[in-house]
């Protein structure tokens, strides 16, 4: 995948010379899988902007109509649950790839907390919906362990507990079904068959085993 791999170091050291250009942001750095090494078509980009001199809790929020203006927002998301400690907004950045995921944390040094997460950091409960199937599909995928956090996506719509692939396909399908207009095409992009088919492997093993 290394056509992939390039095109996501290339987006992110894009955005990074562009959030360079901004006169409040004094560094901007990528962490996480890219500069890891660790990068697959999963893969988001994570980069952390350092605001000293301004306070970060207020930052952060125009940072999502400083990203737009160059690499079109479809939605954003905040970290509502690591607030006041950090400051960390997610942007959907390609409707081709649902996967592409822009994650921008604020820093700065005295650090601030200003603003409250429970007035002023309000996100829309679709659009949380949906980053929160994103990033569950990934570690489903990836084999990690994400039963639990499943399980509270799926509550979210659901009040019936079911297994971990149908929690995720009925997830996907409510997005669908509830969708706007405006996210029909991203959604359609995310390939569900494939935990569909982890789906039917899974089965097939425990009929092999039994």
């Amino acid at each position: 995948m290394k056509i992939l791999e390039k095109s996501i170091i290339e987006i992110g050291k894009e955005i990074c010379v562009y959030l360079r250009s901004i006169k409040e942001i004094k560094e901007c750095k990528i962490y996480g899988s890219i500069v890891e090494n660790n990068i697959d078509k999963y893969s988001d980009i994570d980069i952390e902007i350092d605001v000293s001199g301004y306070d970060n809790s207020i930052f952060i929020k125009r940072i999502t109509d400083i990203i737009d203006i160059k690499f079109p927002i479809l939605y954003y998301d905040y970290a509502r649950s690591l607030m006041p400690d950090a400051y960390i907004v997610t942007m959907a950045i390609s409707e081709k790839n649902p996967f592409l995921l822009l994650d921008i944390k604020c820093t700065a040094k005295p650090h601030f907390s200003t603003i409250s997460k429970e007035n002023d950091f309000m996100n829309n409960k679709f659009t949380h919906i949906i980053k929160l199937f994103i990033a569950n599909y990934k570690h489903y995928i990836r084999g990690n362990d994400c039963v639990n956090d499943i399980l509270r996506m799926y509550k979210n719509i659901h009040s019936t507990e079911l297994n971990i692939q149908e929690m995720l396909i009925h997830t996907y399908e409510w997005l669908l079904k509830n969708s706007e207009e405006k996210y029909i095409t991203y959604l359609k992009n995310i390939n569900i068959e494939e935990i569909k088919f982890n789906n039917m492997m899974t089965e097939s093993r425990k009929e092999e085993i039994f």
